[in-house]
């Protein structure tokens, strides 16, 4: 058996860590859309890494770019209620350019690219999507599931 002696400095950096640790796991929140924002870009945009972006039924006409890691993007009610349309048919409706994002539950349709996913170890299950060029564009992605899209 080992006697492992810590000294003070190093307990108040393991106790620093670990308090960083804990503030990034508590600091996760939940958001809707429309609710706490208009828009699925300004609630990205206003999102944190681990937070979850839920959005309410409806027909939402715009190009989102995810650039936050860790980040989770549903629909409340599924991909029948909850439509994604293109603003801009020569972008992506979704740009997704970061690690560990988790799409689910969209209809999503009329661009050029569904989604473009240009990320590792993501996850896109079951959306609909329909009306677009190409449905999932992966271009460098490694690791990423996709299950039950249409």
């Amino acid at each position: 058996m080992y006697n492992l002696k810590l000294g003070d400095r190093m307990k108040r950096i393991l106790a620093a860590m670990l308090l960083l640790l804990l503030a990034s796991v508590a600091t996760a929140k939940v958001v809707y859309v429309p609710d706490n924002y208009p828009t699925i870009q300004q609630a990205i945009n206003n999102a944190s890494k681990g937070d979850t972006i839920v959005v309410r039924d409806g027909i939402y006409v715009e190009n989102v770019v995810v650039n936050v890691e860790s980040l989770t993007i549903k629909s409340e009610n599924g991909s029948a209620n909850c439509i994604l349309q293109a603003a801009y048919k020569r972008k992506p409706v979704f740009d997704v350019n970061a690690d560990h994002v988790n799409i689910s539950g969209f209809t999503i349709k009329g661009a050029d690219k569904g989604i473009n996913l240009n990320a590792n170890r993501c996850s896109i299950t079951n959306n609909n999507v329909s009306n677009n060029y190409y449905g999932i564009y992966l271009y460098s992605s490694n690791n990423s599931t996709l299950a039950n899209n249409r």
